[in-house]
């Protein structure tokens, strides 16, 4: 059942591909919509490279630079955390939003950055933005930043 289920999902993803192309032949629409239709559509195949392309083909108007955060989503998807935390934090500064810190401070934590990972989540703390979705992300990272730094403590100990 898994197996159809997959199928019908893929399926139903390349008709709102197609849906995408039909809209921008036959009504005015920005090239940018489409491209930002298309990145999501490939996001959702897991077509992470392909979707950084065309969100980047978005990008190319000023009032798209929004897509940072999807960038660095696709990019950490596909392991390229050092470039997930770059468009995160170009998020972060234009926007200040509260998803793209979430996933700047997993980012950071990928990284080994724990302290900046650590950073992050004070600030995420600070906010009343996050749903409880979010929330629950942001206490299993911490959580996770807390044993890293225990077992880091201790393998300093451990080498003196």
């Amino acid at each position: 059942m898994k197996g159809a289920r997959g199928i019908l999902r893929k399926a139903w993803i390349f008709l709102k591909l197609l849906y995408s192309y039909i809209v921008f032949w036959t009504f005015p629409t920005p090239n940018e919509n489409l491209c930002i239709m298309k990145g999501n559509c490939y996001v959702e195949l897991g077509w992470y490279e392909r979707a950084i392309k065309t969100y980047r083909k978005a990008m190319q108007t000023p009032n798209e630079e929004h897509l940072n955060a999807i960038i660095g989503y696709c990019q950490a998807q596909l392991g390229q955390h050092n470039e997930a935390v770059q468009s995160f934090l170009k998020e972060v500064r234009q926007s200040n939003d509260q998803k793209a810190k979430l996933g700047l401070a997993i980012e950071e934590y990928e990284l080994g950055n724990v302290e900046n990972s650590e950073e992050v989540i004070r600030q995420l703390r600070a906010s009343d933005k996050l749903s409880s979705q979010e929330r629950d992300i942001l206490n299993n990272l911490e959580i996770k930043v807390a044993v890293t730094k225990k077992a880091r403590d201790e393998y300093k100990k451990e080498r003196h």
